[in-house]
Order: C-alpha cells, then sequence, then structure tokens
C-alpha cells in the first residue's frame, strides 16, 4: 500500500438511523489506498444507535470526527461537514453506501493528471428490492466544460454521473467560494448544489469524465427517496424553479424540467394537497399541445385541470 503524503481529501458521511450500514461505509473508507482523509460523519439526529457508533470510530481513528446535530435532513448535514472540513480535495459519501479500496488514490490521481477541477466516476447501482446489480459507467470518459455538465445532467438522471454527489470529486482550489446546499429542499437538493458549484468554478475549468466506477450504491424500498410527500412534490416545484434560474434551459433539459414540474403538481393533486398557485404559476405546462405525444402525461394534465377547479 502506497502511502499518499499531500492533498487531504475531506469526505463528508451525513448518517441518519444508519446503525445497519454505517460500520461497512467507514471501513471501507479507512480501507483507501489513499491514506490522507479527513472523514466527517455527521450524525443527523439518529436515534438507533448511529450516534454510539460514530464516537466509537472517531475513538478508533484519529482521520475521523463524529458531529452530532439535531435532525434536519441531508442538506443540513452536508453542509455542517461542509463549515468543518479543511481538506483541499472534497467527496461524499452515504452512509447506506460503500465504496472500493483504490477508489479516491485511482481518481485523485487522474484529476491531477488532467488538471481538472473536478472528476466523476461510474458507479455500482444495486437494486435492492429486485436483487439486481449494474455497473454505470461513464462509457465516453473526456474532459468537459462545466455548462456541458450542467446541460447533461438535467437532460437526465444518469447522463456524465447524474445529480449526485457521493461519485464526485472535487479540487476545491478550483472553486471561486464554496457553495452550500440548499437546506429549504428535502429533493433534488443535490442537483441544485451540483450546478451551484460548477457555476462557482474558475474561469477555464474542466471536468474530467471518468471511466472508472468504484462507488457502491445501495438503492434500498425504503430510502427517502422512494418515499414521496406533499413536502417533497413541493420541494421537488421548487427545486426546478430554482434550477431554471442557475442555468440556461433548453432541448432535453427544458423538457425535462417541464415534466418534473407537470408530474410534481399531478402528485400533490393525488395526495389531496392544494395544488392551485403551483398550476397557476406554471398553467402554460399543461396545455395539451404541448404535451402530446406523451399520453400519460396529457392525461395529467386534464386530471390537474378539474382537481384545481374543484377541490382548490
Amino acid at each position: 500500500m502506497r502511502m499518499e503524503t499531500e492533498g487531504v481529501l475531506s469526505v463528508i458521511v451525513p448518517a441518519y438511523n444508519a446503525r445497519e450500514s454505517l460500520g461497512k461505509c467507514l471501513d471501507s473508507i479507512l480501507a483507501q489506498t489513499y491514506q490522507n482523509l479527513e472523514i466527517l460523519v455527521i450524525d443527523d439526529g439518529s436515534t438507533d444507535g448511529t450516534a454510539e457508533i460514530c464516537d466509537a470510530y472517531s475513538r478508533k481513528d484519529q482521520r475521523i470526527k463524529a458531529i452530532h446535530i439535531s435532525n434536519g435532513g441531508p442538506a443540513r448535514a452536508r453542509n455542517t461537514g461542509l463549515k468543518e472540513m479543511s481538506g483541499r480535495y472534497l467527496t461524499f459519501v452515504d452512509a447506506d453506501d460503500y465504496i472500493e479500496p483504490d477508489m479516491y488514490e485511482t481518481l485523485i490521481a487522474e484529476l491531477r493528471a488532467e488538471k481538472a477541477a473536478m472528476i466523476i466516476s461510474g458507479w455500482y447501482h444495486h437494486d435492492i428490492a429486485h436483487g439486481k446489480t449494474s455497473q454505470i459507467i461513464n462509457k465516453n470518459a473526456r474532459k468537459i466544460i462545466p455548462r456541458q455538465l450542467q446541460h447533461r445532467v438535467l437532460e437526465a438522471a444518469e447522463s456524465c454521473g447524474g445529480g449526485y454527489p457521493w461519485n464526485k470529486l472535487l479540487d476545491c482550489s478550483s472553486v471561486e467560494s464554496m457553495v452550500l446546499f440548499d437546506e429549504s429542499l428535502s429533493i433534488y437538493e443535490d442537483l441544485v448544489w451540483l450546478l451551484g458549484i460548477t457555476n462557482s468554478l474558475k474561469p477555464g475549468s474542466r471536468i474530467k469524465l471518468s471511466a472508472y466506477y468504484g462507488y457502491h450504491y445501495m438503492d434500498r424500498p425504503d430510502s427517502l427517496s422512494h418515499s414521496w410527500s406533499l413536502p417533497q412534490y413541493r420541494s421537488m416545484i421548487s427545486a426546478w424553479d430554482k434550477i431554471s434560474g442557475m442555468t440556461d434551459l433548453h432541448g432535453k433539459a427544458k423538457s425535462r424540467h417541464d415534466h418534473e414540474i407537470v408530474d410534481a403538481v399531478w402528485g400533490i393533486c393525488k395526495k389531496k394537497g392544494k395544488a392551485g398557485d403551483f398550476y397557476k404559476n406554471h398553467r402554460p405546462l399543461f396545455q395539451l399541445q404541448r404535451n402530446m405525444p406523451d399520453i400519460r402525461r396529457s392525461i395529467k394534465a386534464v386530471l390537474v385541470k378539474i382537481y384545481c377547479k374543484f377541490y382548490n
């Protein structure tokens, strides 16, 4: 194992009621061949023994710092880590997930060789509900400019590594100013952060899409991303309103923006929430000719109109 002596990597791990998975997650980080780490484990008001695991690991290895906060969600937990970090490099790991031992050594070496501001890796997608594992790979590994990344991730969830923070590794010296996560959002806060951080990169910065994949994303059926609530649908609309002001939307990116808002307003209606104001603010998206030939979305548009007319 080669000891790395320069360039501290700050790894932020938000953890909420992650007793069953946190140990494996932290063990995989401690097993990295890149040893120059600062590991910030943020206990987000857990009630299941996660806090005690955080403290035990902080006593086990001095590179781990356990921070306990009241429950405030992933955005607040990650922001706590961002405010405490001191490394030149930055990345994230979710407490449900784990990583391959050579991940950080490989990515930092490639980042330095390419003189890039950020590097984006592929990952293993573990579909727990169906017992399936797939490899998500950046097939056309290359350097791109921030604007290209923004439009690609807006076009499709997994294009150019998606809007996730955990498969991104950032050289913080390439950022004009650090961007925090929007704590008012409970969904797509990671995508909004990614757009913000790419907007904050210094002029001339490049982003490397790496062919490497070593992150294991555990897609659990009981995770927050699968349990939609009225606040999440409202947050989804708010997020896409913010996104539309952060970057120019056109083509497939604009289409995805429109579809996401239609789906969110329909979700509010299905859950018997007040959607009249959202419908009014985004009325053009509910014109049938705009949504054809997507029959399902056109049906949603009609039902939203009826619901907002009679129940709001």
